[in-house]
């Protein structure tokens, strides 16, 4: 069913122009938002490798702490020696 140039099928095309617009605006939203998630994701995984690298640093003093105290109350007599 061909009309006009104002028919039915020219209004068929001029909203499926319109929803084509429409969808090319929202993939470009979501390629920016893509983007974004994928910088921030990419900093909080940054962040916490540098967190491991200090809960280590913290574990490794913390070990080494109590093996000088062990030391220091051994000498003392203040714990018997194993």
């Amino acid at each position: 069913m061909v009309m006009s140039a104002d028919g039915p099928e020219n209004l068929v095309l001029r909203h499926l122009r319109a929803l084509d617009e429409r969808t090319e605006r929202i993939e470009a939203a979501l390629g920016r938002l893509v983007q974004v998630i994928g910088a921030r994701f990419g900093a909080i995984e940054a962040r916490m490798l540098s967190m491991e690298a200090r809960m280590t640093a913290l574990e490794d003093w913390s070990h080494d702490v109590t093996h000088r105290l062990d030391r220091i109350e051994r000498r003392l007599n203040l714990v018997e020696a194993e």
